[in-house]
């Protein structure tokens, strides 16, 4: 429904009708619309996330290693672009504050807060070989890799067509920009 209709004009009540389910059922496993986006690409997204982190690039180097955590999430996305613009959309509301998050829109945060500590890692480890500065934080290092990506993937993401190698390409250059500084 989210596919054919778009996140804001699908209803829940027509998402459980196509279910051939009680409403009542539909949240059940779902707070509400939002939680239930977050419940159709979190088991797949949970086992990308660990894949990305196991499988180590051929090119060792930090842009070598950012760009394979990224694009497998560029590979994944293309896949259904629809639905994953919704969900980066939707991750962008602030709730989590309140307590009104539903379960899965908390395991989506959760991942992410994994994926940062993963991003840390491989900061702290390229400061340890000497391919980052030491007084870099990798805390901070880590947030800002995270904002280019989400910045460059929103932006992707809005074109027609977009496609993983379109958006790899992007990325893999403001990422080298990132890398190698604007310093001559």
């Amino acid at each position: 429904m989210f596919r054919e209709k778009g996140f804001e004009a699908a209803t829940t009540r027509e998402i459980a009708d196509r279910a051939d389910i009680a409403i009542a059922t539909l949240f059940v496993y779902a707070k509400d619309k939002r939680d239930l986006l977050f419940l159709l690409i979190n088991d797949e997204l949970d086992t990308l996330l660990q894949k990305q982190f196991d499988v180590q690039p051929k090119d060792g180097s930090l842009l070598g290693q950012i760009l394979h955590i990224f694009a497998c999430q560029y590979e994944y996305f293309a896949s259904d672009a629809v639905l994953f613009r919704a969900a980066l959309h939707e991750s962008f509301h602030f709730d989590s504050d309140t307590g009104k998050d539903g379960p899965q829109v908390k395991r989506w945060r959760e991942r992410h807060e994994r994926g940062m500590g993963y991003l840390e890692k491989i900061i702290e480890a390229n400061q340890a070989s000497g391919g980052i500065r030491p007084e870099v934080n990798p805390a901070t290092a880590a947030w800002l890799l995270v904002s280019i990506y989400r910045a460059q993937t929103l932006r992707w993401l809005s074109g027609k067509t977009p496609t993983a190698k379109k958006g790899i390409s992007q990325l893999r250059e403001v990422m080298e920009l990132l890398v190698n500084g604007l310093e001559k």
